[in-house]
């Protein structure tokens, strides 16, 4: 029997520069942003019982670039992290995304070979730890429509 539960904690926090400043800036310009962070809680038979937290900052080092990352850990050993960045702008046409996984799962149930398929049954499932990563970058061309 699967048992799933995810718990979603009504938090979050903004953080504004002029918040850390007495100066008065104007909230358009590039040193603004926007932080946001969200913890969470969730139940799995096959990662146990896990708590985490994401967090996204807007405006992070340019005003239409973002950071993303999020993380977990379980009370059977098993973790995750992640950070992402996007649409950093590296010239007038191209932006630059990024982003990096890592995590170890302790008796995590695979489903390999021809046990992977849709009407496998749960007792096909081979049990192990497992150590997953990826990092993974790409460029994007933004076409110069509109520029007069």
């Amino acid at each position: 029997m699967l048992s799933f539960l995810i718990v979603n904690f009504p938090f979050s926090f903004s953080i504004y520069a002029d918040d850390l400043s007495s100066d008065s800036k104007d909230k358009t310009s590039s040193w603004y942003s926007d932080f946001k962070v969200v913890p969470f809680g969730f139940v799995s038979d096959s990662i146990g019982n896990s708590i985490g937290a994401a967090g996204l900052l807007k405006g992070a080092g340019q005003p239409q670039a973002a950071l993303l990352g999020a993380a977990f850990v379980s009370d059977k050993g098993s973790y995750m992290t992640y950070l992402g960045g996007y649409n950093y702008q590296v010239s007038e046409s191209w932006l630059f995304n990024f982003d990096g996984y890592s995590a170890q799962f302790k008796d995590y149930d695979y489903y390999l070979g021809v046990n992977s398929s849709n009407d496998s049954h749960f007792k096909d499932s081979v049990i192990t730890d497992g150590q997953e990563s990826r990092l993974q970058a790409s460029f994007r061309y933004v076409l110069p429509i509109g520029l007069g």
